[in-house]
């Protein structure tokens, strides 16, 4: 399974969700920013690539549909309501993404 996980910068979320996802078997993970600026931005061939989306914020799966809405057909964001507050790494945000992801791959 592909799975691509999505925040703004792409600086602590998702890079964190990425690392934890990546290391389960059968997994492959992506992650991605949707500002311009992000350390990896948001473009139609990680999109396309994904299997699953999984959006931090609803406004990143708002930014998801906006842009890239005919490559999301069968796979749309699923929201993990995770606020910016946390740093990459930060046990806390491991914590939370394990229990928000816990059966969704």
């Amino acid at each position: 399974m592909r799975v691509l996980f999505v925040c703004s910068a792409n600086l602590d979320r998702s890079p964190t969700a990425e690392a934890l996802c990546g290391a389960l078997p059968g997994v492959e993970a992506k992650s991605a920013g949707t500002l311009a600026t992000a350390v990896r931005p948001l473009d139609a061939e990680i999109v396309a690539w994904a299997d699953a989306i999984f959006a931090m914020e609803e406004k990143h799966a708002a930014a998801l549909q906006e842009r890239f809405g005919c490559l999301l057909q069968g796979k749309a964001p699923v929201v993990l309501d995770v606020p910016d507050v946390f740093r990459r790494g930060d046990p806390a945000l491991v914590d939370l993404l394990r229990r928000k992801l816990d059966g969704r791959l």
